[in-house]
């Protein structure tokens, strides 16, 4: 009896409407391992997949594509275009905003503009950039002073 050889997908993106996977070129990224991020990720999921639970911070399988995140989210978008590297990188604390091409809520989506930005950032993303910010201000008069 002949063993069938298994089917090598790649990472398939979990948007709905979406089929997009790293077999067909495109750059996926899995969850990320913060929690806020991985809520806001999961919420944008289940605004069109009700049924989609947020995935264990292990999971690497549970993947969205680089269709859902605006350029301004890659931190090497001149590099890929320019064929210097081969997969785009997010930078840290991107969030995707963008629905799949085939959604029908894209076009009133791209329409209204809306969502076509960063969203902006939370309360918690708000302080963290404060401590970050007041920790180099005091690194520096540290370094000052003496």
């Amino acid at each position: 009896m002949e063993k069938r050889a298994k089917r090598q997908r790649g990472k398939i993106c979990v948007a709905m409407y979406c089929s997009n996977s790293s077999k067909n070129g495109k750059s996926c990224f899995s969850w990320p391992r913060e929690a806020m991020l991985r809520r806001v990720w999961t919420r944008f999921v289940q605004r069109r997949r009700g049924d989609f639970k947020e995935p264990d911070p292990s999971n690497k399988s549970s993947v969205l594509c680089q269709d859902h995140f605006v350029d301004l989210h890659f931190a090497n978008k001149m590099q890929v275009d320019l064929g210097f590297q081969k997969s785009l990188q997010l930078k840290p604390g991107a969030v995707p905003t963008l629905l799949s091409y085939d959604d029908p809520l894209r076009a009133q989506q791209e329409k209204l503009g809306v969502c076509l930005a960063p969203l902006p950032p939370t309360s918690a993303q708000r302080k963290l950039e404060a401590n970050r910010v007041s920790n180099n201000i005091c690194l520096s008069i540290i370094e000052f002073v003496y």
